[in-house]
């Protein structure tokens, strides 16, 4: 039964086990997340895919203040 957390031990035993990059994914769910499972797994990158849907930033510097993010997105990087 699988109750919907991820194994990182199983990640890191691929890790060790193959030559080529690895990326975890699986219960990131927060910006801390990302350096707990880097550790655990040995990892090369993380991802996400449903946190990211209700918490946008997750890969952002949670030291940054919103506006930041907001400054950015409203500078004109993205219109054409």
């Amino acid at each position: 039964v699988n109750p919907g957390m991820a194994d990182w031990s199983q990640i890191r035993a691929v890790k060790e086990s193959v030559s080529i990059p690895v990326i975890a994914n699986g219960n990131i769910l927060s910006y801390a997340d990302i350096a707990t499972c880097l550790e655990a797994t040995k990892a090369d990158a993380v991802m996400s895919a449903e946190a990211i849907l209700w918490d946008p930033r997750l890969f952002s510097d949670p030291v940054l203040p919103l506006w930041t993010a907001r400054m950015f997105h409203l500078s004109g990087s993205y219109r054409k």
